[in-house]
């Protein structure tokens, strides 16, 4: 079987090289295609033997979508053979998935279509001109691929017509992020809480006012005034200046820096509970990363992780702008540890890169047994 991945958000992190070479090796005839501007330096060796990067548009052209998307698909048809491909797949709703809907529409080769943050939190809330062009990618999908429920719920229930939202939600499937074998290969399920009163907190999250340091912060500031004893140790890069200086003067407040994984995994088995209470976030493979290392986690309700599991199992999800309610999950988790973090190295198994990718050979199969009838 041969796939057509298109995907634009490649070089953003490693998960879609794992996912692709999985499908390597399952056997699977891949090609993806990596549309970027002639200004971006990509590190194309790094990137897998299957991969066809194509500086397809000007950086100017990013401004407009039409456009864009005509270079872009111009290019992808002088660079391949498109008639050869059983399924495309595309990595995002509206920066490939256009591209995917007028390669079905010209060849009549099946799509399938992932909706990712920057669909949800951009394309649709910010452009409306474009929603109807998106609602169109989606009908004539054959399979569309939400991270989580809550991403499914809240797109079909705010930007899809009543009289398509049955048919698209009947497409839907959900399938979330894998993890670098890297922690899979090393998991910890000896996490224990001591009777003291100190709660070591951990956010690995860029430095920024989407990941919310300042309203974690301002959690531990009413922990503390109640007695607790609270150390926050935070990793990661600084994109807001005015955000890391609000938040590290704090006495109880270490910043860490930029951390490989070699060195996360150290301070994931030292501290007691993963926060990272931000405003937008798609999946949020860090969460993952800290059920690995029997860590219980605080996430955002209503966000890409939220649903995963069943509230209480793996930790809880709170209103990332209430200060109050990520201050009281983090008591919740205080108070249920040894169950939380029995839970965690159990509930990492649906992160497992073979699962995800046997999950993605079932719907190619599917979609081109249903085509050959």
């Amino acid at each position: 079987m041969k796939i057509l991945h298109i995907n634009s958000y490649y070089s953003n992190g490693n998960f879609y090289k794992n996912l692709f070479d999985t499908q390597v090796d399952f056997g699977l005839d891949i090609k993806v295609y990596v549309p970027v501007s002639v200004r971006k330096t990509m590190e194309t060796k790094k990137m897998g033997f299957y991969c066809e990067t194509s500086y397809a548009f000007n950086e100017l052209d990013r401004l407009l979508f039409f456009p864009k998307q005509k270079k872009i698909l111009s290019d992808i048809e002088n660079k391949l053979k498109i008639e050869t491909f059983d399924v495309v797949h595309a990595h995002s709703l509206f920066s490939n998935g256009y591209v995917a809907y007028q390669l079905f529409k010209k060849y009549n080769i099946p799509y399938i279509v992932a909706v990712r943050n920057t669909d949800v939190n951009i394309f649709f809330k910010k452009a409306v001109h474009l929603r109807r062009i998106g609602e169109k990618i989606l009908q004539s999908a054959e399979r569309v691929i939400f991270l989580s429920d809550t991403y499914r719920d809240h797109v079909l229930q705010k930007y899809i017509s009543d009289q398509n939202r049955n048919l698209i939600f009947e497409k839907t499937r959900i399938i979330p992020n894998g993890i670098d074998a890297f922690w899979t290969r090393n998991l910890y399920s000896h996490k224990e809480k001591t009777n003291s009163d100190r709660i070591n907190l951990l956010c690995v999250a860029t430095i920024d006012a989407n990941k919310n340091q300042i309203k974690l912060v301002d959690a531990c500031e009413l922990l503390i005034q109640e007695g607790w004893n609270i150390h926050l140790s935070l990793a990661g890069a600084v994109l807001d200046k005015d955000v890391y200086d609000k938040i590290i003067c704090k006495p109880f407040v270490e910043y860490l820096g930029v951390m490989d994984k070699e060195e996360l995994i150290y301070e994931y088995r030292k501290n007691d509970i993963f926060v990272m209470p931000s405003k937008t976030e798609t999946f949020g493979l860090v969460y993952a990363e800290a059920l690995s290392q029997g860590m219980p986690i605080i996430y955002t309700k209503n966000q890409g992780f939220d649903k995963q599991f069943p509230e209480g199992y793996i930790g809880y999800h709170v209103n990332a702008e209430c200060a109050e309610d990520i201050a009281v999950s983090i008591k919740n988790v205080r108070g249920h540890y040894p169950e939380l973090t029995k839970n965690c190295t159990e509930a990492i198994k649906k992160f497992n890169w073979t699962t995800i990718g046997e999950a993605y050979l079932e719907l190619y199969r599917t979609i081109k047994e249903n085509r050959n009838k």
